[in-house]
């Protein structure tokens, strides 16, 4: 595992093989760092290039190149370098092919939890998934589901709320909820975001973003402990010492009517101080979705249809100074605020969906908010023997919601109010080494370190009253004087990891590598719930008396890999590693007493084999990996019954069973035909629940459901992303060149939620296409998304509200059909314009 450390030329990310005729491809003799600089902004290259390698070189320049790869041959011509390119839109400078320790700067293991990432993918010893800069604008993505969605074996299990993105990787999702952590962790520039599973925000949009690294299998030894099933890193673009400014915009509308979304996004790039000594970089996004799903029923009983919708403003601000040539300094402070409807108005009928209605039978009283900021500090230092890095931040998010949950107007059942806190303080310290020889030891040998230490504190307040649809059951009773409950939960946690690794290459074209993580994680949970009027006494409100409790973990996670170069365009490797997510406690009270239950560390082990390849100088790239994946006492929520009692069943974390996950991911990326660009990602992933001991929510302990052998939830067997766009190379009005692209997405049926009874989603396909104008400073462009409108959900909840009620369902005045089960839809089709303009 292999990371960049050296500077990185950032351009505008077009594909190299669109860009037009010789006149545009023009660039002066003069140093080398400029003559680099000024060809990725002209061509669209992404080009990396250490600082050792380039410093003190001069160019001679490129005068009428018709391609950005003729044109990186001539101005790397006499300097003693090469371009090896890592697919058709990056580049990496080396001295030559046949020296894997030219990129002096590349090495393994720490580094990949830092902010820059630039990966070489021939140097990589695991599964990375990357969407650039150029493929997140020409897909128009600002969501981050949207883009993962885009990659082979990572499924997204629905979006109840935009604050909120819940994953599964290869198969493994998080099933258990709690507080121990997800099995994905998602990142913003090396900070871990979902530190808590429950209530734990994070959803970062994707504006100003250079890249979305995704990482596939457990990334313990790297990034952190919640990475059992994979990491994903949101990487932003940093300060530049260029003026520049854009503005950038979309709107569109839904098939469901005058529903509309769309975004704006404006940035503005100053240089503070001469020479790179100072810089920032603002950034001000805003996206709003009027919604396309109907509450109150909609149109199905005649009443007015609201729809479920939600808006989001963020703002992030960035500063970078290189006071010496072996330093850099970046701050970054980011505020994001976001208004939508509750959770559970975005659970719709899949028997409705299907003739084309998106109805929700859970009316939201009204918005609810989420406040989120990150503050983050890094220092960079390079050395003769590596790189030193310290990495501070301090994330807050405030959470409130109002929910009143009615299956139609006339019939409210019960009112919540929930506000949540939660505050993260992160210090990390790595140090990622360069090659070096070591005594009589053949070759060279490349180490790297690490230590973090973050401390969480989770607040969270809610209160519940009951309607009068419930309160009525006791005739002369107010909604009053039935009551409810009020409580608090408190949860501190202290994660601690120290980790490192070692790669040794006895031979230019072999490599051993080794790394283990030590974690340390603690854990204080406390709660307390008041139960008020008669609610209380027919044991439906939880009363809980002050309880306070405390565990701790502690994990090694080791990873071993080996690599050999075939050739400098064909690299294979074989890994195993393993993932450790921390276990954790769940507890409930009610009139018999108060219930705690500790449950255990879910495991999972890794073996994978990779091949990298690119043939006829990087026009055809084909990736291919194979993965088996062991997962051991995963974590589930299992019921805990009353019998003869009034007492509702409760459900608590445990360790329920063991399962396995394998398959395999195919990429492959060509350029045919100058300006034409192909793109195929596809994933085949088979899983299993080989044990299961658990008591699951709803089951009849008599005739429990039959789980062994089943697949595990929200794991489609396949999923295929498609993509093609077509660039005239020949400009049609002054620089203006059209395009048109096309990009479709299929995934396989599969199976909602590990519950009593098990719902089967059907398999969906979307086709989306673009049609515009671009040059290096505009583009304007019309598009189409699930043109076709394909309606379909990505994940589901077997129990409807609506077979559950204990009133009539005639009452509710909805067909039939609506006793369904219910998930959370895809979006229908929207068709709208987009443009943007760089000052």
């Amino acid at each position: 595992m292999k990371r960049l450390t050296c500077i990185v030329v950032y351009g505008m990310v077009l594909a190299f093989a669109t860009k037009g005729d010789a006149s545009e491809v023009q660039v002066n003799a003069q140093d080398l760092r400029s003559a680099l600089i000024e060809l990725s902004a002209e061509t669209g290259l992404t080009i990396v290039a250490p600082d050792q390698l380039i410093e003190g070189r001069k160019s001679p320049g490129a005068y009428g190149s018709p391609h950005a790869n003729e044109a990186l041959n001539s101005i790397l011509q006499g300097t003693g370098l090469q371009a090896r390119f890592q697919n058709t839109t990056a580049v990496i400078v080396s001295q030559g092919n046949n020296d894997p320790f030219d990129l002096g700067t590349i090495t393994i293991g720490a580094a990949a939890s830092a902010s820059e990432g630039v990966f070489d993918l021939f140097e990589e010893e695991r599964s990375i998934q990357t969407l650039n800069a150029e493929e997140l604008e020409k897909q128009n993505i600002t969501d981050l589901g949207d883009a993962l969605e885009r990659t082979p074996n990572v499924f997204v299990t629905g979006r109840r709320e935009p604050i909120a993105l819940q994953l599964s990787v290869r198969g493994i999702s998080n099933l258990g909820g709690g507080f121990s952590g997800p099995t994905v962790g998602l990142f913003l520039d090396g900070v871990l975001l979902n530190s808590v599973v429950a209530f734990g925000n994070a959803n970062p949009p994707l504006f100003d973003v250079e890249s979305v690294d995704v990482f596939l299998g457990p990334q313990t030894t790297t990034f952190s402990r919640i990475t059992t099933a994979g990491a994903v890193n949101v990487v932003t673009k940093k300060p530049t010492d260029k003026l520049e400014f854009s503005l950038e915009g979309d709107i569109g509308r839904f098939d469901t009517g005058s529903d509309f979304a769309g975004s704006t996004t404006l940035v503005g790039n100053v240089p503070l101080l001469k020479d790179g000594r100072l810089s920032a970089r603002l950034v001000v996004f805003e996206t709003r979705n009027d919604g396309f799903i109907s509450t109150r029923g909609g149109d199905l009983v005649g009443r007015p249809t609201d729809k479920i919708s939600d808006k989001s403003s963020s703002v992030r601000l960035s500063l970078r100074s290189r006071p010496r040539e072996d330093l850099t300094l970046d701050f970054q402070f980011t505020y994001t605020e976001v208004e939508y409807d509750s959770i559970w108005g975005s659970l719709t009928n899949l028997n409705l969906l299907q003739l084309g209605q998106y109805v929700a039978f859970v009316d939201p009283a009204g918005p609810e908010r989420a406040d989120d900021y990150l503050a983050r500090f890094e220092v960079a230092y390079d050395t003769d023997i590596g790189t030193f890095k310290s990495m501070t931040s301090f994330r807050g998010s405030y959470t409130a919601s109002d929910t009143d949950a009615e299956l139609v107007p006339t019939i409210d059942l019960s009112n919540a109010g929930f506000n949540r806190n939660i505050d993260t303080l992160s210090q990390e310290f790595t140090y990622t080494g360069l090659p070096l020889e070591i005594g009589a030891l053949p070759g060279e040998v490349t180490m790297n370190a690490g230590l973090s230490v973050s401390y969480t504190e989770t607040f969270g307040a809610q209160i519940i009253t009951f309607g009068p649809a419930i309160s009525n059951l006791v005739p002369g009773v107010t909604p009053e004087e039935f009551g409810g409950s009020y409580g608090y939960s408190r949860q501190r946690a202290l994660n601690t990891g120290l980790y490192g690794d070692i790669a040794w290459r006895p031979t230019p074209p072999l490599e051993l590598s080794a790394g283990l993580r030590f974690a340390y994680d603690r854990f204080k949970f406390e709660r307390e719930s008041v139960g008020v009027g008669l609610s209380n006494l027919l044991g439906l409100a939880e009363v809980a008396p002050f309880a306070s409790v405390e565990t701790a973990f502690t994990a090694f996670s080791p990873r071993v890999a080996v690599s050999y170069d075939w050739s400098d365009t064909l690299t294979t490797y074989a890994s195993y590693s393993e993932g450790q997510r921390p276990g954790g406690v769940s507890l409930f009270s009610d009139p018999t007493g108060l219930a705690v239950n500790f449950y255990d560390k879910e495991i999972t082990r890794n073996v994978e084999l990779g091949v990298r390849s690119l043939f006829y100088d990087g026009l055809l790239g084909v990736n291919a990996t194979a993965f088996f994946t062991k997962i051991e006492d995963f974590q589930l929520p299992v019921e805990v019954i009353f019998p003869g009692t009034l007492i509702p069943p409760r459900s608590l974390v445990d360790n329920v069973g063991d399962g396995t996950s394998y398959g395999a991911e195919l990429n492959v990326t060509a350029v045919p035909l100058t300006g034409l660009t192909l793109q195929a990602n596809a994933g085949v992933n088979f899983t299993e629940i080989s044990d299961f001991n658990g008591m699951l929510v709803g089951t009849d302990p008599n005739n429990p459901p039959a789980i062994e052998g089943k697949a595990f939830p929200n794991a489609p067997e396949f999923t295929l992303a498609l993509s093609g766009e077509y660039e005239d190379p020949r400009p049609l009005w002054g620089k203006l060149r059209g395009y048109v692209r096309a990009d479709y997405r299929l995934s396989s049926d599969f199976l909602g939620g590990i519950t009593a009874t098990r719902a089967r989603l059907d398999g969906f396909q979307t086709v989306d296409l673009r049609l515009g104008l671009r040059s290096d400073r505009v583009f304007f462009e019309i598009f189409g998304e699930n043109i076709f409108n394909e309606r379909y959900a990505t994940t589901s909840n077997s129990t409807n509200p609506l077979t559950t009620s204990i009133f009539p369902f005639s009452a509710t005045g909805l067909p039939q059909a609506a006793l369904g089960p219910v998930g959370v839809p895809g979006p229908p089709r929207r068709i709208g314009i987009r443009a943007k303009i760089e000052f």
